[in-house]
């Protein structure tokens, strides 16, 4: 490959990837429902404000197709900055029922659920989590 030709393809690659990345916008608003895969950080656009959801660190909600005795709940570390101050949170979601979880820190209020739910014999991965989130 000559000069040219290896120019002319690193300003295409530097195109497509500029493309790519304008379109991604992690820029969100207040009372906006939000979802969010493990290691993927939003903006809230009105405050100083940004959440990473960084992993699930524990699941022991009871599986479709099995009998337990307890409902369990899943785990979500998620990351706060404001400020440039960072926190280091636990949503901690049940495993009953459908309705959005509830946490309150430094006067917002996060709504939150976890997916997918997990079935009997068939185990999630990590990337497969996505964190449902309405910050008010």
């Amino acid at each position: 490959m000559n000069k040219k030709s290896s120019f002319a393809l690193a300003v295409l690659g530097v195109i497509v990837l500029s493309s790519f990345l304008a379109g991604c916008d992690n820029s969100v608003r207040l009372k906006e429902e939000i979802l969010l895969r493990p290691g993927q950080t939003v903006s809230v656009s009105e405050e100083n404000l940004k959440i990473t959801f960084d992993k699930v660190t524990a699941d022991s909600r009871c599986p479709t197709g099995a009998t337990c005795v307890w409902a369990g709940e899943v785990k979500c570390s998620v990351r706060i900055t404001q400020g440039g101050k960072v926190s280091l949170i636990n949503f901690i979601y049940p495993g009953a029922g459908n309705d959005y979880a509830k946490l309150t820190y430094k006067n917002r209020l996060y709504s939150f659920k976890v997916t997918p739910y997990p079935e009997l014999g068939k185990p999630i991965p990590q990337d497969k989590y996505r964190l449902i989130l309405v910050i008010e």
